[in-house]
This record gives structure tokens, C-alpha cells and sequence, in this order.
């Protein structure tokens, strides 16, 4: 890479270097640029820039203009001859001028990432099916990170269960026929004697009688070769291989090693079966298991790239959909269902809903406009019909500067569309802010109310402010 950046003008370009005590946490960048600014580059050589996922053709020979916009995060930008990479790619980190200063955009990322997912991971959510209730498994493995979530959330009653398996295997009594040495027998009873009848070849003469050399025996015992025991084992095994890269679980890897080594490798299948019912710990293990694997692991595959990409304003678009389900649940009274298609793609989808007694929470469905068509983020439908529309705005402010209004402004426009065109009640743009506001139809300024919203008493636009607690430290 040359070792200085290709700017036209390096004294008019706005960025920073990332500090030394950040660099581990926005690797592999070293510098950090803005969102919504130009950037000029001249590169030699150069007849198109390949940014992120887009290409990017010269203004003028080897001059180039370079724009992020609904951009942030993770970046990369590399210079093209034709087909030919002529340079290495410069990694940067794209800031929003909402969180200006590296140290700011990280910590709301991480308390954004870290609320992301104990809200999808706590909220009283059920997961099921087009057509099914109950949890359905996933058949593609856990991603890292909903493993890592998987076990900070739920790492102790993994223990638990893990540790009372070991400790008292499922040993269903079973019995077998056994031959002994008739001088050593000791049972002979009916079944005892009829089962000796029954095999010729024990029978030999003696002193011109028939007796036997050996008499059946019934054996009980107890096999570990069970549906539990065969069905922990492969859990424990599975948990420890999803572990070994990931640091700070040492007694969880310690009982699945310790689990590996006592029970044989029956099978590597994780089989489901009524008789895991029968006892707590495989109860309680198999709720763990539909946990680890069921509908609630594909949804972090796409929080997952978002996070890799420190991508805020997407990890805000999936926040708020959770924030706003536990919102709903808390102004009702009631508890939401999400609902996704066991055949989706392993992520937040378009139309996944959060159904309650009295509505439904979809999100980025489509919106029956009457005129050009309208996508809120969120729609609250009543009886199938919409009646509430949210957007997630992590650009708008909501300052007293001239841009800062016209922001505002703007967005409040949308928000006046989708009321018209939508025909619902209200609409409202949701900003990680500190203000809330709210305007209804007869011009007048109010507080938000969520729960007027939701019981129809409260008509109107506004602004809700919406964030997460940025106080909160995250591993």
C-alpha cells in the first residue's frame, strides 16, 4: 500500500486515525472516514475503484470521488487496471457524524450489539412455524457467535445439566438370558426351567438320565446404551467442538471432554425421541438443545455480518425491531410470538412478525399504498389491516442546527405519507435519541404515548427516541 493515502487534497479530507488502543477492535482498518463527505483520490494507473461491494468510476483520468452514504462501518477501497487489482485494499472504518469520534461510534455499536442480542435472546418470544407451533430446529450449525451468546446466556444451567448427567447416567434395567453351570445356578423358577427345556444341546445323559449341563439364568442389568444417554453424549459433543475457539467457557469444555470420554461414539445424529421426556435432565437438556439449534440460532446470521461490519444503522434496524416487540408486549400486557418460515434464509427475513392477542408486529412487509408504493420498517396491523407505521431513522436528528431540522423535517414528511397513503392512525420515526415528539392532527404538540397509539385514543406523527443503554460494558 502506498504509504501515504492517495487524497487529492489530504489537509481538506476529514479523517481520523483509528486510536492505538482501538486498533484490535476496528481491524483491519487504521483510519476512520465520514459518512456523507466526499473523498477525492488520484491514483495512478487507476480506471475504476472497487468501495465496499461497488465499483466506482473516474470523475476525470486516475481522479476519483468517493461517497459512503447509508454506509458505516467496516470498508474497503482498492484500485483497478481493467480486471487487475493494482494495489493492495485500504481498510477504513466509516463513522456517522452522530458519533464522530472512534471511541464514541464503538461504544454504541457494542452496547447496541450486546442489547441486540439479549433482547432477541430474553424476550419472552415463542418461535414457530407457517403452519407449526412449537420450536423448530434449524439444520445448519450454529454460527460462533449465537454459540458464544447461547452459552453467556445460558451457560449455567448447561453446566448444571451437563455436571447431573455425569453423574447419574440414564440406566434403564434391562435383563438378558444368561448359562450358567448347573452346579452354579441359582434361579429355577418357571421361566427358568422352561427356557432350559427348550435348547436341546444343554441336555446330555448321565447314568441313563437326561440332565442339564447348563441352566438358564434371567441377568438383569443396566445398559447405558439408551435413547438419554445417546442423545447427551452427541449434544456434549457437539457443544464441545462449537467451543474450541471460543475462549472463556473452561468448565463447559471440560464436562463435554469428560462426557466424550465415558460414553462410546454411538451415533453423531442428535436423535429426538419421546423417552428424553421421561427424566428432568434430559429434559432439560433437550430445552437447552432446541435452544442451541432451534428458530431462535437463525436469526443471528445476519446480525452476525452486520456485526462483522460494525454496520450500526443495520444492527439498528434489527434492534428496534426486538426494542419495539418488547414495547408493544409491555403497553398490552401480552406476550409476543415471533413467528418465521422454517425455509426462510437464516436471518432476520422480511415478514417476520411478532403476533400478540390484539395485533401483529411485521417486520419490512409491504404496505397497501394507494399510490406510489411505501415499505415502513414496521407495520402494526389490527384484524390484518395496518393501522401503525415505524421507521428506524438512525441518521435523523433531532437538534436546533439548520441541518439538524431539515433531518427532522424530512423525515416527519415521510411519516405524514405513510399516514395519507397508508391510511393508518399514526406514524412514527424511531431515532436513537433523547427527545420524544409527537404532533396530532389538530396541530398540537403531546408526550408519546405508545399505549394511546396502540388503543386508537391518540392519533398522529412524531419522533420516538429509542436507544440502547450505551453505559452498559460488553466483553
Amino acid at each position: 500500500m502506498t504509504p501515504l493515502l492517495p487524497f487529492l487534497a489530504p489537509e481538506k479530507a476529514r479523517f481520523l486515525p483509528v486510536p492505538d488502543d482501538l486498533l484490535d477492535a476496528f481491524y483491519p482498518a487504521k483510519l476512520c472516514l465520514f459518512e456523507w463527505s466526499d473523498y477525492w483520490f488520484e491514483w495512478r494507473g487507476a480506471t475504476h475503484l472497487r468501495v465496499g461491494a461497488e465499483w466506482v468510476e473516474p470523475f476525470a483520468p486516475h481522479l476519483f470521488r468517493v461517497r459512503w452514504e447509508n454506509a458505516l462501518g467496516a470498508s474497503a477501497i482498492q484500485p483497478f487496471r481493467g480486471e487487475e487489482a493494482i494495489d493492495a485494499p485500504l481498510a477504513v472504518e466509516i463513522l456517522s457524524p452522530k458519533f464522530p469520534m472512534p471511541r464514541a461510534h464503538l461504544g454504541f455499536f457494542r452496547a447496541l450489539l450486546d442489547e441486540l442480542f439479549e433482547r432477541a435472546a430474553h424476550l419472552p418470544f415463542g418461535f414457530e412455524g407457517e403452519t407449526s407451533r412449537g420450536t423448530q430446529t434449524s439444520h445448519l450449525p450454529p454460527t460462533p457467535l449465537w454459540t458464544r451468546l447461547f452459552l453467556e446466556q445460558n451457560g449455567a444451567r448447561l453446566g448444571e445439566a451437563l455436571r447431573h448427567f455425569l453423574a447419574q447416567p440414564c440406566r434403564d434395567l434391562a435383563s438378558e438370558h444368561i448359562w450358567l453351570d448347573a452346579s452354579h445356578a441359582t434361579q429355577f423358577d418357571g421361566a427358568a426351567l422352561s427356557a432350559t427345556a427348550r435348547e436341546a444341546w444343554v441336555w446330555q445323559r448321565h447314568n441313563a438320565r437326561l440332565l442339564p449341563s447348563r441352566v438358564a439364568q434371567n441377568r438383569a442389568f443396566e445398559p447405558l446404551d439408551t435413547p438419554e444417554n445417546r442423545f447427551a453424549a452427541a449434544f456434549a459433543r457437539r457443544v464441545g467442538r462449537a467451543i474450541e475457539p471460543l475462549d472463556g467457557f473452561v468448565e463447559i469444555e471440560g464436562l463435554c471432554a469428560a462426557i466424550a470420554a465415558r460414553f462410546p461414539l454411538w451415533s453423531e445424529e442428535i436423535a429426538v425421541s419421546p423417552a428424553l421426556e421421561r427424566r428432568r435432565v434430559s429434559r432439560e437438556l433437550l430445552g437447552l438443545w432446541r435452544l442451541w439449534n432451534g428458530a431462535g440460532a437463525p436469526l443471528f446470521t445476519r446480525f452476525e455480518r452486520a456485526a462483522r461490519l460494525r454496520d450500526i444503522a443495520q444492527l439498528y434496524e434489527f434492534w428496534t425491531f426486538f426494542a419495539l416487540a418488547d414495547a408493544i408486549g409491555r403497553a398490552l400486557g401480552q406476550t409476543p410470538r415471533l413467528q418465521t418460515s422454517s425455509d426462510e434464509a437464516r436471518g432476520l427475513a422480511p415478514l417476520s412478525r411478532a403476533r400478540f392477542g390484539s395485533g401483529t408486529l411485521v417486520f419490512n412487509g409491504p404496505a397497501p399504498s394507494y399510490s406510489t408504493p411505501l415499505r415502513p420498517d414496521f407495520l402494526w396491523l389490527e384484524n390484518g389491516v395496518p393501522t401503525l407505521a415505524f421507521d428506524a431513522k438512525f441518521r435523523l436528528e433531532n437538534g436546533d442546527n439548520e441541518a439538524e431540522s431539515r433531518g427532522r423535517g424530512a423525515d416527519l414528511h415521510k411519516m405524514h405519507a405513510y399516514r395519507d397513503a397508508l391510511g393508518v392512525r399514526g406514524a412514527l420515526a424511531i431515532y436513537p435519541g433523547e427527545v420524544s415528539r409527537f404532533f396530532d392532527p389538530n396541530g398540537g404538540k403531546s408526550a408519546l404515548s405508545l399505549g394511546e397509539l396502540l388503543n386508537g385514543t391518540a392519533q398522529g406523527v412524531g419522533l420516538w427516541a429509542l436507544r440502547p443503554d450505551a453505559t452498559k460494558t460488553v466483553s
